[in-house]
């Protein structure tokens, strides 16, 4: 009922249980992204389970080995396209390395009124056809051989652009003026979460010292 999904917070060291009830009318199915977990857990339809049928309930019981900023999404079809996925914390075992006055999970992502299967079928007859502005990166040879021998627009970074996607964080679009709020001199531990289909985000914090703690 929501983009994105239900935050997870987890506890280093116990034991969770998370059940996933599909209430869609098609298979679905969760990959925890970035957590281990046994490989009949991972979430990965045909690969390491037959995923959840409708109706259906799939438990996921497993220790919490690790703490940190996850994700969760569907590996079903183009779910996470739809808007299947949210946001994974793992708090440690003990005392916190990381000490801020305020935090703040940040999920960028992006969403689109046109279907994630229409965009898929658009892609694969024509992989220019989403991408307007594509002298997007001067001399791409630059970055190296590899670019230039792909079989892509030497000018694409992104396959779709903001002509087709709107652009969120945590579920917001820049029209709805999302803010997050702080007091001056207050240290601020920002989750970031990139949990789009398709896009790199360049985020930049302007006139603020930032540390990259993991």
């Amino acid at each position: 009922g929501s983009i994105p999904g239900p935050l997870l917070r987890l506890q280093e060291g116990t034991t969770v249980r998370l059940n996933v009830h599909n209430q869609l009318e098609e298979d679905t199915s969760i990959h925890w992204h970035g957590l281990l977990v046994p490989f009949q857990l991972d979430g990965v339809p045909g690969v390491s389970f037959p995923g959840v049928k409708p109706g259906e309930t799939f438990t996921a019981e497993f220790p919490v080995r690790q703490s940190g900023t996850y994700w969760w999404h569907s590996h079903s079809g183009l779910q996470e396209q739809a808007g299947h996925y949210g946001a994974i914390v793992v708090d440690p075992a003990g005392p916190d390395p990381v000490q801020a006055d305020r935090e703040y999970i940040v999920v960028l992502s992006e969403f689109s009124e046109m279907s994630p299967h229409t965009i898929f079928d658009k892609l694969k007859k024509n992989a220019e056809s989403l991408n307007f502005n594509r002298p997007t990166l001067s001399n791409p040879t630059g970055l190296g051989g590899m670019w230039g021998q792909m079989r892509m627009s030497p000018r694409d970074l992104a396959d779709v652009t903001g002509e087709t996607y709107t652009y969120l964080i945590n579920g917001h679009s820049t029209a709805d003026n999302f803010n997050m709020v702080f007091q001056p001199g207050e240290r601020v531990r920002l989750r970031i979460i990139n949990a789009s289909a398709m896009t790199l985000f360049n985020v930049r914090l302007p006139g603020l010292p930032m540390t990259v703690v993991q």
